[in-house]
């Protein structure tokens, strides 16, 4: 529900069935679609783009809601296209932690979006590796 291709399917349709001016456009013009056409969507008010955006930021939220209830990190940054092109993605993922996270994990909880690149997600996982590989190690 959250992930690209789960968003471009959705984007897909919309287009094709007239739901969203914008993401037709795009799609005519260059044959297929982008997560970054639906962040510009967004950005622009389109209604089936910030649709599309709240689903996938509501699904991520309810999972990091989970994470943050149980692991209570001091942070946690998000990297993608939507987290790091659209602001509103990101009040929307907050919203929903702080709603339903415990209230203790998230009095001090920042979420941010990834400072570099888009590949900062692969970054993450291979720190995530390393760390459990050398938790791991140290027991």
């Amino acid at each position: 529900m959250a992930g690209g291709w789960a968003l471009l399917r959705d984007a897909r349709r919309a287009a094709v069935e007239g739901l969203s001016p914008h993401l037709k456009e795009c799609l005519d013009q260059s044959g297929e679609l982008t997560t970054e056409d639906i962040v510009a969507g967004v950005n622009a008010g389109d209604t089936e783009c910030v649709t599309l955006m709240v689903r996938s930021a509501t699904a991520v939220g309810d999972a990091l809601a989970m994470l943050v209830s149980f692991f209570n990190p001091g942070q946690v940054v998000l990297a993608g296209p939507m987290p790091q092109g659209c602001p509103m993605f990101l009040d929307v993922v907050k919203r929903i932690v702080d709603e339903r996270a415990l209230s203790l994990a998230t009095a001090g909880l920042e979420i941010l979006p990834a400072a570099s690149g888009l590949d900062d997600e692969l970054r993450g996982c291979a720190l995530l590796a390393v760390c459990s590989v050398f938790k791991a190690a140290t027991a």
